[in-house]
């Protein structure tokens, strides 16, 4: 592990009364190297983060990330088998005047409009299914780890090839003529009759108020089967995210009935991981692991936990600048890995509590402290590998740590809700060619 050690000399002004006396010249910035820096890492479970209801900001208050409302089952090399599932309130859109009591479901379709973020397998099929929530949503908090029960069988299935930018034909009940309309992006569920024909049969004031309804029909859970390696983000929120009951009246006249979920209703993601027979299983607080390999996994999955210890500087000194610099592993070839991976520092104190710290792309967000805890990311070549290359800023915490004589704990963490969102590596504290870097700036006077 490294220290590097900006010796910052100040010049002399010539004319004392000039504006900008002693201002520091960059062109005199020398350079020290030193290993005399004891740093460890070790990956660690991340615990569970609040879902619902979601924080407007991407720092956890404590422990709060938005999560994308994600579906996936994929398996990675090193991570793993992890999958994502929404769950759903739905309630009655339409205006209900008469009660349904000759009424024939012709069908029942489902369907959700896709969201911007995706990553990971996007040309293999994917196999998603539906199933109904039994039991109220009730909680006022739900958390990333959180078990619910769900019905046994599905009441739909779907096998599709993803296209998150291709517009779809909506499938109606409409015969003469047929239905040509098209809507934006989507998924669209062939639904059991049955849960048309239930909803349906329900008293008007049931059909006419969430609440008393929500007793009856607690949801939708919509997951993948393993080997649905893509991550697909959608967009339940969407006017046309809807669930439809097409019938038929007595007197043959045709009609829709339409659930949403709205603005109002739950609506989240939970995550799970198994870690046991994966690479990286076995060494869960590990720090021999940490002198090798830097993990960030998405998701609410592993994540790093660093420790400094920067050696006693004199103490006539002024700290400028401090990062933590990670030069991420390639993965070409791996179809799961996307760089760069946004990646977020987090303090940890004395009470295991978390702070956002810093970020390694700026996210333009007022919900961070202030811009100077942003980070940056630049591409080294080496040899002909290309690696993208992370600054953390923590320019305060070394401050703190060298005025108080205490360790710094750090938690290294992936973004969960963008694009970006995908499991991350990078060279460890002890590599031979790329080892995290702690870079410092100061003035000695």
């Amino acid at each position: 592990m490294y220290l590097i050690l900006g010796i910052l000399i100040a010049l002399s002004c010539n004319e004392p009364t000039s504006i900008g006396l002693n201002i520091l010249d960059d062109d005199v910035l020398q350079i020290d190297v030193t290993d005399q820096v004891d740093i460890t890492a070790r990956p660690v479970l991340q615990d569970s983060v609040q879902v619902y209801p979601i924080s407007g900001c991407y720092a956890r208050a404590p422990q709060q990330h938005p999560i994308q409302y994600y579906i996936t089952h994929r398996t990675h090399s090193q991570f793993g088998p992890m999958s994502s599932q929404i769950y759903s309130e739905f309630v009655p859109s339409s205006v209900v005047s008469e009660p349904f009591d000759d009424v024939i479901v012709d069908s029942v379709r489902l369907r959700i409009m896709y969201d911007a973020p995706l990553w990971g397998d996007t040309l293999t099929e994917q196999h998603y299914l539906v199933h109904t929530i039994q039991e109220a949503l009730s909680e006022e908090n739900y958390y990333s780890n959180q078990n619910i029960m769900i019905s046994p069988d599905p009441i739909a299935e779907l096998r599709f090839a993803p296209r998150p930018k291709t517009n779809t034909l909506l499938i109606s009940n409409r015969v003469s003529p047929p239905d040509t309309s098209m809507i934006p992006p989507s998924i669209q569920f062939e639904v059991d009759k049955r849960i048309g024909e239930m909803i349906l049969s329900m008293d008007t004031t049931v059909l006419k108020d969430d609440s008393l309804f929500l007793e009856v029909f607690n949801g939708i859970l919509i997951r993948a089967e393993e080997g649905s390696n893509a991550a697909l983000s959608f967009d339940l929120k969407d006017i046309n995210s809807v669930l439809s009951i097409y019938y038929t009246r007595a007197d043959t006249a045709f009609g829709v009935f339409n659930l949403r979920s709205g603005f109002t209703k739950k609506t989240f993601a939970t995550i799970d991981h198994d870690y046991s027979n994966s690479e990286i299983g076995g060494f869960i607080g590990d720090e021999a692991y940490g002198d090798n390999y830097i993990v960030a996994d998405a998701f609410v999955g592993v994540e790093t936990e660093f420790t400094i210890q920067v050696p006693d500087l004199d103490s006539n000194v002024i700290i400028h600048q401090a990062s933590l610099e990670l030069t991420s592993m390639q993965f070409e070839t791996d179809p799961l890995r996307k760089d760069p991976s946004r990646l977020l520092l987090y303090e940890l104190d004395d009470e295991g509590k978390q702070q956002l710290i810093s970020t390694a792309v700026s996210l333009g967000n007022d919900c961070f402290i202030s811009t100077e805890y942003f980070g940056r990311s630049r591409i080294q070549v080496s040899n002909g590998q290309k690696n993208f290359v992370y600054q953390l800023n923590i320019t305060k915490e070394i401050q703190q740590q060298l005025k108080h004589k205490k360790a710094l704990k750090l938690i290294l963490s992936s973004e969960n809700n963008l694009t970006e969102a995908a499991p991350f590596m990078a060279y460890g504290v002890k590599h031979d060619l790329f080892p995290v870097r702690l870079n410092i700036s100061y003035t000695k006077y």
